[in-house]
């Protein structure tokens, strides 16, 4: 983790300080340990009697105005359920909140970002990942020639609507999946239906292909607005 500080015009003014811990509390089965190890040359026993310290964490996020993550979906739910600290936190995702294809990027992942940007960083180990999205998020990006920072923020401070497809006909879940929406199986208290979160402005035209298109009917479905408090969180409301 690094924490930085954002000026008025949204661009990387300092790094106050950086940590890097290990966590060896998880337990995964052989093959996944064995991938991981192939991926980040990161072995049982580097970590093995290691913790990440709870009140180190909390006060390392504890003025944080906001987390930016690559991937939230996947790591915020775990963050809040090992340090309770990170739901009371708004978060962003670098990866999906900011148009890198349509700014002349070839891709959204790190390694693509870093390339057409000229860049490189060893893969897969936290604080190099860390340190190479910010030299990515501090960099020129778009015709304005803000940084990407500043799209991202802006991105991320815009309410979203969660689209609740209740009752979808079977034979359309290949559609709703290719256009984006997602499955709950209705765990945890969430309902069971495919759902997607999309702009206030595109509410209408989401609505008007989902009645054209997947229920072939007039509909009115559930909705809820989300802001970055709970974005990618388990207490999203359902």
């Amino acid at each position: 983790m690094a924490r930085q500080t954002a000026i008025p015009r949204h661009r990387l003014a300092r790094v106050a300080e950086g940590q890097s811990a290990s966590n060896n509390d998880q337990i995964s089965p052989p093959s996944t340990l064995a991938e991981i190890t192939a991926l980040t040359g990161i072995t049982d026993e580097m970590v093995a009697g290691r913790s990440i310290d709870p009140e180190a964490v909390e006060a390392f996020i504890a003025d944080a105005a906001i987390v930016t993550d690559r991937n939230p979906r996947f790591d915020r739910p775990i963050a809040e359920n090992d340090w309770p600290v990170f739901k009371g936190v708004d978060w962003a995702c670098s990866q999906d909140e900011i148009p890198w294809r349509e700014n002349g990027f070839e891709g959204t992942k790190l390694a693509y970002l870093l390339a057409d940007a000229g860049l490189f960083a060893d893969a897969h180990r936290a604080s190099g990942d860390c340190c190479a999205l910010r030299h990515i998020l501090s960099s020129p990006f778009g015709a304005e020639g803000r940084s990407a920072l500043a799209t991202l923020l802006a991105n991320a401070r815009q309410a979203t609507i969660r689209i609740f497809v209740v009752d979808s006909p079977f034979d359309r879940k290949d559609l709703l999946k290719t256009h984006g929406y997602r499955w709950s199986n209705g765990t945890n208290g969430l309902r069971r239906c495919w759902w997607r979160d999309v702009a206030e402005h595109d509410l209408e035209s989401e609505f008007a292909f989902l009645r054209a298109i997947v229920f072939l009917r007039p509909v009115d479905l559930p909705t809820q607005r989300i802001s970055a408090r709970e974005r990618y969180s388990t207490n999203a409301p359902s």
